[in-house]
């Protein structure tokens, strides 16, 4: 339930250091408040753009505390994702073949190289306003 999902954020508040949630769209309602950032992630097609719009506008609150992450799948260019969304672009991957070993996957510039690129980005962050 999002209840349960927003109960984690909420006990680890209190630590030091970055908590990274892959939040289901309907829990981010919830989880929202504990949040300081918010990742929105999502393919670079039409559909995809306008699920996240759609996601975005019911939640609310989540714009001033969100940026994008698109997925180089799709016809649409990254940083006309994130100008259509209205939303800071934090990076962009393409997609590995199933069975990709990580570390050629970093090499490659895929998923693993971006969540690198900011975990060092939140290291050295001051991520509470």
């Amino acid at each position: 339930p999002p209840e349960r999902a927003a109960a984690a954020p909420g006990a680890l508040a209190p630590l030091d250091g970055v908590v990274v949630a892959d939040l289901a769209p309907g829990h981010v309602p919830a989880a929202l408040p504990h949040l300081d950032r918010l990742l929105v992630v999502l393919p670079a097609t039409e559909h995809a753009l306008r699920a996240a719009q759609r996601r975005l506008e019911a939640w609310g609150g989540a714009r001033d505390r969100a940026a994008v992450v698109v997925r180089r799948r799709g016809p649409l260019a990254a940083a006309d994702v994130a100008a259509q969304l209205g939303l800071p672009l934090a990076g962009t991957f393409r997609d590995s073949a199933p069975g990709t070993v990580p570390l050629l996957d970093v090499r490659r510039r895929g998923a693993d190289h971006l969540c690198a690129r900011l975990a060092q980005d939140w290291g050295q962050a001051s991520w509470r306003s």
